[in-house]
């Protein structure tokens, strides 16, 4: 019953919670009768919403703590929560993301980490932005071309959006919330970003840096293939289209604003930055939000404050914002039925498997990113089809917070078992890419640099519509735009004209004569 997490009786309820007894007891059998509240992540939430909670009720307990400690806190939010509510994001080895996107909007605990006001007020970024396209510009023009405030936030993700609510294994279509979460949401948003610092304690607020952070959601008007013959679409049909907009202002899972969204008005508040850049290019195993506390500096950080000690002797941690180098990276994100890895001198990059120094594997949804840093000289990028469908493969090139520029392939046909190689050498971004159909270890097919598709298993001659390849220039995070797609002149529904009736029956012929090639070749495998 959210009524009772948000209106609780607190004369009954704190006093007889278990982490009033934990305090209680520690204050007591403390030799200062003080108590520091160590906290990470959605920990420091519920600390702050503990002493407030407290401060209401006048209890003296308040009192007895001296100082809050809050490692990489969400405290105004993260747009992390509002991607994974709206398309789920997978806990490996533990949850699909299907149950996870259940569970983040059936329980309150994911919506109390939504964006508030006061991050709105702090960060220019949109959460969520519409492309101009034929899918997009129709919620482009019910809540604006960028989402840059919690109301307009709450009305695109509550249920009287007027938006469709998807079956649960429909990850590429955004979820709907109910409206009594998103009612606990703003009420709890409004005591985390009204909690100040109650006389005579002190807050130390360390952030992480320097890691892709998701800041923002594009929703654009992407293309499948409906119809093909052989390896060729003869006919598009368009779809929604989303991809993740990252910044280096944060720590992989929340962006510096909201970590440090306390201002240091007076002495009770001081703001931290960990460099987890820095640390990652030293450290055998690169490390993000979820591994804050195992860090030696973390706890040479919360041990100062322990005993009252002035000593900075931190490799990473500064009270001053850090500088980045602004490195150059490559960036691929996946919107299809395929499975995508990298694989660099002998290492892997994937779902499974973090082996590659300074690369990233993330999932939101349908979508899959892998980003890497333009360092490494000699790589493959490897698809591997988990069903029929088609694929819209992005690949940006970002130097510090800007993209120079995207090339898209859009819409490729693949079936299970098909296998793309993109391959990179001495830093140079492919033109062309292979791509074996049925997984028989022969290349069916290249597309090429002006997004032209050359078939080599068949001799069969068509003139069908070829995968489209768009590429874009540079520009900030925020306003990078994609490129319209048209059809190619003498097309009519994606379909040649010139195609002669007779030829059209010859190539539907060989289409059943290779489908039943290939189901005779998997019966074989069995």
């Amino acid at each position: 019953d959210l009524t009772g997490i948000v209106k609780h009786d607190i004369n009954t309820e704190l006093n007889e919670s278990y982490i009033y007894e934990v305090i209680s007891d520690l204050a007591d059998s403390s030799k200062s009768r003080k108590v520091t509240i160590v906290t990470h992540s959605n920990g420091g939430l519920l600390a702050k919403r503990f002493l407030s909670d407290l401060e209401n009720a006048n209890d003296p307990l308040l009192q007895k703590i001296d100082n809050l400690i809050m490692v990489g806190v969400p405290q105004v939010g993260t747009p992390d929560a509002v991607i994974g509510i709206l398309h789920g994001t997978p806990l490996p080895f533990v949850m699909k993301q299907e149950i996870v996107r259940q569970l983040m909007n059936n329980m309150a605990f994911a919506h109390h980490l939504l964006p508030t006001s006061a991050y709105f007020s702090s960060v220019s970024t949109p959460v969520i932005s519409f492309e101009e396209g034929e899918i997009t510009d129709v919620w482009a023009d019910e809540f604006g071309r960028n989402i840059t405030d919690d109301g307009a936030l709450y009305d695109f993700l509550g249920k009287e959006s007027g938006r469709i609510k998807p079956q649960d294994s429909d990850l590429g279509t955004p979820q709907i919330v109910d409206g009594i979460l998103l009612d606990y949401a703003e009420v709890e948003g409004v005591v985390q970003s009204n909690w100040n610092t109650p006389v005579g304690m002190k807050v130390y607020q360390l952030a992480g840096t320097g890691l892709d952070t998701p800041s923002q959601i594009e929703y654009f008007t992407d293309k499948k293939c409906v119809s093909r013959i052989l390896f060729k679409c003869t006919e598009y049909e368009p779809k929604l289209g989303y991809r993740v907009i990252m910044t280096n202002d944060g720590d992989g899972t929340v962006v510096v604003p909201s970590a440090l969204a306390m201002n240091e008005t007076n002495s009770s508040v001081e703001r931290w930055w960990f460099d987890l850049e820095a640390y990652n290019e030293s450290a055998f195993l690169d490390k993000e939000h979820k591994n804050l506390f195992e860090l030696d500096d973390t706890i040479v950080f919360i041990n100062n404050v322990l005993v009252s000690s002035q000593n900075k002797s931190f490799n990473y941690i500064d009270d001053k914002e850090p500088a980045f180098s602004g490195g150059n990276r490559l960036v691929f994100q996946l919107h299809s039925p395929l499975d995508m890895k990298v694989l660099a001198s002998g290492k892997e990059l994937s779902s499974s498997i973090e082996g590659i120094k300074g690369g990233m594997y993330k999932r939101f949804g349908e979508v899959q990113y892998i980003s890497i840093p333009e360092s490494i000289d000699d790589f493959e990028l490897i698809l591997t089809g988990l069903a029929e469908g088609s694929f819209t493969l992005e690949i940006e090139e970002w130097q510090g917070g800007v993209m120079r520029k995207r090339t898209d392939f859009v819409a490729v046909p693949s079936i299970t078992g098909t296998k793309v190689v993109l391959e990179v050498s001495d830093d140079n971004i492919p033109s062309t890419f292979k791509i074996d159909y049925d997984g028989d270890g022969v290349v069916d097919a290249v597309v090429n640099e002006d997004g032209s598709l050359d078939v080599l298993a068949s001799e069969i001659e068509d003139e069908t519509e070829q995968p489209v390849m768009v590429e874009e220039g540079g520009g900030s995070s925020s306003s990078a735009t994609r490129v319209n797609r048209e059809k190619l002149s003498g097309q009519v529904a994606g379909a040649s004209t010139s195609v002669s009736s007779d030829n059209k029956l010859r190539q539907e012929l060989a289409v059943l004569l290779m489908e039943l090639s290939r189901l005779l070749t998997l019966l074989g495998k069995i």
